[in-house]
């Protein structure tokens, strides 16, 4: 027992873990925003701005919080000003240019604009409402980022700095609190499938794609659920990998798998069910996490001598020792 407690211990203070899952989730939440924000720049007032006054009354039945501040409902330049520089603080945050303290202020104009019209939310901007709260603590940047490009310049210069134990602490906690949140979505999922009758009798997965309100392409979702045994092992498959999701990250072996069957499935659901598209980036984001950094140059390694027939060659990543993944 104190020799698990020393190794967890080790793993939460010595270095940062899923560094390179945490920068992709930076661009996957990033494009996510942006992709919601640059379309709807027309009618940014009609949504969320002065001309949304339609959403207030029942609102105010309803006993919705409001947040009219940043993005103040009552102002149409305030409003504006407001807009467009969330548009550029998430351009910023893709980029990975002063994470630290971008974030905090992605979460808040975020919170704002949401609060300004709840109609328009749906659980995956609950899931990244809360997650954005965790990840103010968690490093964003280290790869793929104008920050690691900054640090690789200065490194050249001076040794590198030595590892910060809280900021370690931080980080890891806040990766433990997003896994343990995409878990608990998980849970909770599968527990209402099986509550259910479709889901055990393999139809589930047809209803879900037999909502209109969701499709872009009818012809396609028509097409996939004439195969019976396509509905079927799909909804099994999507069953058993979210409910027994937890079990199957704790082993090694099987976590690629449920990462993968998860991966595929949200893809699918993206591409099927189109009004759920920013749910499944949500969520796939938050499922990289569970691929750490051994595992990713492992990946890379595959794609380099299978996939394009190359000679692997190392990449340039530095892995954490004592990933909790290999534990």
């Amino acid at each position: 027992m104190i020799s698990v407690t020393n190794k967890f211990g080790s793993w939460l203070l010595e270095s940062k873990h899923s560094l390179i899952s945490f920068s992709l989730l930076r661009i996957i939440y990033g494009i996510g925003m942006l992709t919601v924000l640059v379309p709807s720049f027309t009618d940014r007032s009609l949504l969320w701005g002065p001309a949304s006054w339609w959403v207030d009354p029942e609102a105010k039945r309803r006993g919705y919080w409001t947040f009219d501040t940043v993005l103040s409902k009552s102002n149409e330049l305030f409003f504006d000003i407001g807009y467009v520089a969330f548009i550029v603080l998430v351009l910023i945050f893709i980029a990975g240019w002063k994470t630290r303290y971008i974030t905090p202020l992605i979460l808040l104009m975020l919170v704002a604009l949401q609060s300004n019209n709840s109609y328009l939310t749906n659980g995956g901007d609950t899931l990244g409402r809360i997650t954005l709260l965790f990840l103010i603590f968690a490093n964003l940047s280290e790869y793929f980022s104008v920050d690691s490009w900054l640090r690789r310049r200065k490194t050249t210069i001076r040794s590198k700095p030595k590892s910060n134990e809280l900021w370690n602490l931080l980080h890891n906690i806040a990766l433990l609190l997003c896994m343990t949140q995409i878990v608990i979505v998980y849970l909770i999922s599968s527990y209402l499938k099986l509550i259910g009758e479709n889901w055990i009798d393999g139809t589930g997965f047809f209803y879900a794609m037999n909502l209109q309100a969701y499709q872009i392409y009818p012809m396609i979702n028509e097409l996939l659920w004439q195969s019976s045994l396509f509905i079927k092992i799909s909804s099994w498959l999507t069953l058993i990998a979210q409910g027994g999701f937890v079990f199957f990250v704790i082993w090694r072996k099987t976590r690629p798998w449920a990462v993968a069957v998860l991966f595929t499935m949200h893809v699918g659901i993206a591409a099927l069910l189109a009004g759920l598209w920013q749910f499944s980036l949500v969520m796939i984001a938050l499922d990289l996490l569970f691929i750490s950094n051994r595992e990713w140059v492992s990946i890379r390694g595959f794609i380099n001598t299978k996939v394009l027939r190359k000679e692997a060659i190392e990449p340039e990543v530095t892995v954490p020792d004592k990933e909790l993944t290999n534990a």
